[in-house]
């Protein structure tokens, strides 16, 4: 597995390339806001990192937060451009 320099593994985007009909909910790589892309929903806002913890609402396909008592480490969370 790839490794960037800070040696965090490089994940690939594959959300924006999700074609199928179901939705898709995952975590694990931390964001700032929950991120929906092409019926995918990554939740994992980075609560042990200072961020906050998300849930989300099906069917109704809203989120629900609660803010992290941790302190915040910006260089913890992934950003999409």
């Amino acid at each position: 597995m790839k490794k960037i320099t800070d040696g965090t593994p490089v994940r690939r985007d594959w959300a924006k390339h999700h074609k199928g009909d179901t939705w898709i909910v995952y975590g694990h790589t931390p964001v700032k806001q929950p991120r929906f892309i092409n019926r995918t929903v990554n939740i994992d806002t980075g609560c042990v990192f200072g961020g906050v913890l998300t849930a989300l609402r099906y069917p109704e396909m809203e989120t629900i937060e609660v803010q992290s008592a941790m302190p915040f480490i910006e260089e913890k969370f992934r950003s999409f451009d």
